[in-house]
């Protein structure tokens, strides 16, 4: 009788556990509406801090892994997903490397890591046991505190002797990062260069927000214990590790990668970092809050790209507010038969008719490949660039870093890379009509999406809240 009450109690407590936590959405207190508008002014120095912007998936892995290689003082790098696939295998093998030349290295992986990659956690503990590395997870997953386990960490960057940094929404798999057979999503990263010491510099603020996070009672230390050395897959694990280190050419200095990099960037005004609150719960919406008060101050245009939207009502109303106030506003996202994401999908379909009427222009890609960037530009002075989806995931629960940049300059490189995917892109018309691109046939979504969206259309009556 015991056994048959344990069976029906503990998934009901697991899932009650998750989910009832994040039900009711916090909102902004108005004395943080005061404070975050005021964190608007709070930028890093005027100049002397250079931007690239990394379109291709090739190139954002090549500074990723080069940047590791070439460090010299210390590497933070925090990621949400974090494969053991031939990227993976490269960047932990550099991070390796790097730890046994004396540089001090935190890796911050976020803990659905250890579920989804539990048998490839070898990797990250062999690393853990290399000198000056340190490995930890925010907010492991555990059956006994179910209420945090939906809180993860969205963050991706990486810093080196915090003057060179990338962010944005790639994660650390093949298929983001240009290798492997599997078909590559469509990101976006920003390459930062700081050429001087300055104070209050955007990478001094990147570090310490990686401090806060990384000392947090949160983040918990990744480690192998004694035993473990002596199966089989961690020894397998270090002797793939040492080979990759041993077959890494010869390389340049770090001051040699900066100028390569300042070749084809921009000096840029100011750059602003925004993050949200870090604990596993539920959180107030400060990235969403802060990214749509300055949308609604534009006097001529805004355009966002997000791979998903789904909103609640506040959200609706910020969305409505920004169109009702700017004269031309402009979304790209995943056409239903081109996004990898059901659930996404289900709600868009379901809401599709609500967000039009807010007047918001949509155009959807349609072109095969997942589109997974997360940025905007409003007017032509300022851009972003991060990991923030349009979601209620992305505002209320996840940790999330969007990068603001002030630049004429690279506010115009933004948009043109941008126009690549939008010219691509169908213009919805209307809720069931839309106008393709000449020589463009639409995607029809196929069975297996069709069957994913019917489950994700049932889970999202009553778990919308989660996605």
């Amino acid at each position: 009788m015991l056994n048959g009450f344990l069976k029906i109690f503990l998934p009901l407590y697991i899932i009650i556990g998750a989910c009832l936590p994040f039900a009711r959405q916090l909102s902004v207190p108005s004395e943080t509406d005061l404070k975050l508008e005021d964190a608007m002014l709070n930028w890093s120095p005027q100049g002397r801090e250079y931007v690239r912007l990394l379109s291709s998936n090739e190139e954002a892995f090549y500074y990723k892994l080069e940047m590791i290689r070439r460090a010299e003082d210390s590497i933070e790098l925090s990621t949400f997903q974090f494969g053991t696939d031939e990227a993976g295998k490269l960047l932990i093998g550099a991070l390796m490397e790097a730890g046994q030349r004396g540089v001090r290295v935190r890796l911050l992986i976020d803990g659905v890591t250890g579920i989804e990659q539990a048998k490839n956690m070898a990797y990250f503990k062999v690393l853990s046991q290399c000198p000056n590395c340190e490995v930890k997870m925010y907010n492991p997953i555990s059956l006994r505190k179910p209420w945090s386990i939906n809180g993860r960490l969205h963050d991706k960057y990486l810093l080196v002797d915090d003057r060179l940094y990338t962010l944005g929404g790639r994660n650390i798999a093949d298929s983001f990062l240009g290798l492997g057979e599997r078909p590559q999503k469509v990101d976006w990263d920003v390459l930062v260069i700081d050429v001087e010491d300055n104070k209050d510099r955007s990478a001094e603020r990147l570090r310490a927000y990686f401090d806060h996070v990384w000392e947090n009672e949160y983040a918990e230390t990744c480690t192998i214990r004694p035993k473990e050395i002596r199966r089989r897959k961690y020894k397998k694990a270090d002797e793939t590790l040492r080979q990759i280190i041993k077959n890494f050419p010869g390389t340049d200095a770090l001051a040699d990668l900066m100028d390569e990099a300042l070749a084809q960037s921009v000096e840029v005004d100011r750059i602003a970092l925004l993050v949200n609150p870090t604990t596993p719960y539920a959180k107030e919406p400060h990235v969403f809050y802060v990214m749509t008060w300055l949308m609604q101050q534009a006097e001529e245009n805004v355009t966002f790209h997000t791979p998903y939207i789904i909103m609640d009502q506040w959200m609706e109303e910020q969305l409505h507010s920004i169109v009702d106030q700017v004269p031309e506003v402009t979304m790209l996202t995943n056409s239903i038969a081109n996004t990898d994401n059901a659930f996404g999908a289900a709600d868009y379909k379901k809401n599709k008719k609500n967000i039009l009427k807010t007047g918001l222009h949509i155009l959807e890609y349609d072109s095969g490949e997942s589109y997974h960037g997360k940025c905007f530009v409003i007017d032509d002075k300022w851009s972003g660039i991060g990991a923030f989806n349009w979601d209620m995931r992305s505002t209320y629960i996840d940790t999330e870093t969007m990068l603001l940049i002030e630049s004429e300059t690279f506010n115009n490189q933004l948009r043109q890379a941008m126009s690549v995917y939008e010219d691509r892109a169908l213009i919805v018309v209307d809720e069931k009509t839309s106008i393709a691109p000449d020589g463009h046939e639409p995607l029809k979504p196929g069975l297996k999406i069709r069957f994913l969206m019917r489950f994700a259309s049932f889970v999202n009556r009553f778990f919308r809240f989660l996605f």
